[in-house]
């Protein structure tokens, strides 16, 4: 009799547990989803190197080294990933994009880790760092 008393107390701890566990869940989703933000996670130096090997052999043909649309690219649709829109875009979202594919874009779920999806998604974040550096020469022509 002791023990079936103990189960109950154990399955009602076990059931309390998983529904605070799940209101948690659901209020960081709901926090989420109403701030419009997420944290970022900053990649390693490696990581992204990996990423880059990746994006060059999975995303280039459409997307070029420079993530600027290629002939093909231009010809689906796809769009400039330095351009602000991109880099403005939520890191769930361009996730969401890869993982499920939009438009003419295929799906790459299947395709990728969650890690590899992470680290690309983190990549095409810094192909928006890419514009050309005033230098002394065109500093100059631009103000005579």
């Amino acid at each position: 009799m002791a023990v079936q008393g103990t189960t109950k107390s154990n399955r009602r701890r076990t059931f309390a547990c998983i529904h605070s566990a799940a209101i948690l869940a659901l209020g960081l989703l709901v926090s989420v989803s109403l701030t419009g933000t997420e944290t970022e996670v900053k990649p390693s130096a490696a990581s992204l190197g990996q990423a880059k090997r990746r994006f060059e052999t999975t995303c280039a043909t459409c997307h070029s080294a420079n993530g600027s649309p290629t002939k093909t690219g231009r010809s689906l649709g796809a769009p400039d990933l330095r351009s602000s829109k991109v880099q403005k875009s939520l890191p769930a979202k361009l996730r969401s994009q890869i993982i499920n594919g939009s438009s003419n874009m295929p799906p790459f779920g299947a395709l990728l880790t969650p890690f590899e999806i992470d680290a690309l998604v983190s990549y095409v974040k810094t192909l928006g760092n890419t514009a050309k550096p005033s230098t002394p020469d065109s500093f100059r022509k631009a103000n005579q």
